[in-house]
């Protein structure tokens, strides 16, 4: 985006890009009436540029601004990729993960060949309790997991190493569905009954 101060005299403005300060080697030349306009079409390299203003009642008059350098560089950015399965907050029983059965799944970008998940038992990441990376948009947690609250996020993999993303983090709790909790009475409870008191089951 190029922006520019308001001329009152002027009509309209005209941009001047050029790859030279002296401006003979003009590549671009755009008139506007506003005072900003947007190019996208610029190569990567080192720019000069320029406002000539424009006014109807003098012909003569030419206005210049005074002579700007900018640089123009391009990556190729690469977006985190959109989680799938498990949603947020879902609850997992250890015996799928054991059985292989439970599978993590994001959206797949087909500029990415390789991707990077973390599974953390913390939200910032600073207990990772695995890290492995994925030819496709799945995996299949083959360890055995603890019972308790994780967190997990994936990254896309540059071939250039490059620094991508990670997606946002999801958490996901993994229980022993297989046990039964037992509530009352409490283990070793002692309970006192009055010799006296009939069973209501007694008439």
């Amino acid at each position: 985006g190029f922006r520019w101060g308001k001329n009152d005299i002027a009509n309209d403005y005209t941009l001047e890009v050029s790859r030279d300060q002296n401006f003979s080697k003009l590549i671009k030349s755009v008139q506007t009436p506003l005072t900003e306009i947007s190019v996208d079409d610029l190569d990567a390299g080192r720019y000069f540029w320029r406002i000539r203003t424009n006014v109807s009642l003098n012909k003569s008059y030419r206005g210049v601004s005074p002579v700007h350098a900018l640089v123009v560089e391009k990556k190729n950015v690469i977006e985190p990729p959109e989680l799938i399965s498990p949603k947020d907050q879902k609850r997992v029983s250890r015996l799928m993960l054991d059985n292989k059965d439970f599978i993590f799944s994001w959206k797949a970008d087909p500029q990415v060949k390789n991707y990077e998940i973390m599974i953390s038992s913390d939200e910032k990441f600073q207990k990772v309790v695995l890290s492995a990376k994925s030819s496709g948009n799945f995996f299949t947690i083959t360890e055995p997991v603890k019972a308790g609250d994780y967190f997990w996020r994936v990254r896309p993999v540059s071939e250039k190493g490059d620094e991508t993303a990670f997606s946002p983090a999801r958490r996901f709790s993994v229980i022993d569905a297989d046990r039964i909790s037992v509530i009352s009475p409490q283990d070793k409870s002692r309970i006192n009954i009055d010799e006296n008191e009939k069973n209501p089951s007694q008439t």
